[in-house]
């Protein structure tokens, strides 16, 4: 994860937005040096970094390793307790499972419900994470003395505060695409029309 100032931001997305220009009328007169613009880009940083890093494919993402109490029940389903920070799933790996795995699904989704029926459910061949409320299920292991050998996670971004300054971190090969987005959803609060660019050049940043 790369921590970067908030300050580096302002600077990153102002250069981002006058790339492209402004082109509505509602700009005139807004004064895109002082404060007021500042406050709006602060208020759209942990936005941005969300949207762009759940939405991100998985080879821009790096994330940071959880350390956690790995249970497995009698059914050969592990159950770990997530972090309150925890934001996505990168790769899980059991040290029996052929592979580590990215397959991620979520309670809601059908693929969950087959989970149940263990001639359906994902092996240690073809292992499946489940996000179930604050716990990650993972289906399945071989034996009841497997290990977890990582579990790799995007937490929730916070912009922290260190001897008044501030900084937020964030995937490093998604900084362009946030930078753009930022950007996209300031021209937004300032009604201007060239936003939908900057969605644009986010999207293209993340091909």
């Amino acid at each position: 994860m790369k921590r970067l100032p908030i300050g580096s931001i302002y600077k990153a997305v102002r250069a981002c937005m006058d790339e492209i220009g402004f082109n509505d009328a509602d700009f005139i007169g807004f004064d895109k040096d002082n404060s007021e613009l500042d406050l709006i880009i602060h208020n759209k940083i942990i936005e941005a970094i969300r949207h762009i890093e759940l939405n991100a494919p998985l080879k821009y993402l790096d994330g940071i390793s959880l350390s956690a109490t790995f249970n497995i029940g009698a059914d050969l389903v592990a159950t770990i307790a997530l972090p309150d920070d925890f934001l996505r799933v990168v790769s899980v790996k059991v040290n029996t499972w052929n592979r580590a795995s990215n397959d991620v699904i979520y309670e809601n989704d059908a693929e969950y419900f087959k989970q149940s029926d263990v001639y359906a459910r994902g092996t240690y061949e073809s292992p499946i994470v489940a996000i179930v409320t604050n716990s990650a299920k993972l289906y399945s292991c071989k034996t009841s003395s497997d290990t977890l050998e990582k579990f790799i996670y995007i937490p929730s971004p916070i912009i922290e505060k260190n001897e008044e300054i501030e900084s937020v971190s964030f995937c490093p090969k998604c900084e362009n695409a946030i930078i753009n987005y930022i950007a996209g959803l300031t021209k937004q609060v300032l009604r201007d029309a060239s936003a939908s660019q900057h969605f644009e050049n986010a999207k293209e940043y993340l091909q």
